[in-house]
């Protein structure tokens, strides 16, 4: 599936450029219009097409679809520091509750790789899409910070950068933070 729809992107990339080679006149100045829509549109068009293909598989689909989500925003609490362990036996599956230290003993510096990585992530596409200004460092890493440790008492994602989704949106000429919000919907 995923290699469909990257082909997908390929081809509907390049759907602009195949009309721009042939001489215009009147008469392909619609096809034109149509092309260059269908090029700037590739990534809804794919999206909703995958969408489409995963919901209507049948019982058995190739690939995990997302289960259940809960409706509405999460509760504001206080976050939750114990791991449940789950693991299943031959018969029964079996959940470990997990305290803070016990968690901390299990995933090792895991934790701490993730946030360095994280951070290293989002210095780096800041300077590679930052136009030539100054990047502070330590700002990076406060205003991450401050952001995880909010995002945990709403169950949130640890907040990193992503250097797909900034591609993604410097190829598809998004010029504002606004499509946050649409990458949000």
């Amino acid at each position: 599936m995923g290699f469909s729809c990257l082909l997908a992107l390929l081809i509907l990339q390049n759907l602009k450029l195949l009309i721009c080679q042939q001489s215009i006149d009147s008469d392909k100045r619609l096809l034109k219009k149509i092309f260059w829509i269908l090029s700037v549109c590739r990534n809804v068009i794919v999206v909703v097409c995958a969408s489409i293909v995963a919901y209507t598989w049948g019982s058995t689909p190739p690939f995990h679809l997302t289960g259940f989500v809960e409706s509405g925003l999460p509760d504001v609490t206080i976050p939750n520091f114990c791991l449940e362990n789950r693991w299943v036996n031959e018969t029964v599956t079996e959940v470990e509750t997990l305290t803070f230290f016990q968690t901390l003993s299990k995933l090792g510096f895991g934790p701490s790789m993730v946030a360095l990585v994280a951070i290293l992530q989002n210095v780096a596409i800041s300077k590679a899409y930052g136009s030539g200004q100054r990047i502070d460092g330590n700002q990076e890493m406060l205003s991450l910070g401050v952001a995880s440790i909010f995002g945990g008492f709403i169950s949130a994602q640890p907040v990193s950068a992503s250097f797909s989704r900034s591609a993604l949106n410097d190829a598809s000429g998004v010029r504002s933070q606004f499509s946050g919000f649409f990458t949000g919907i």
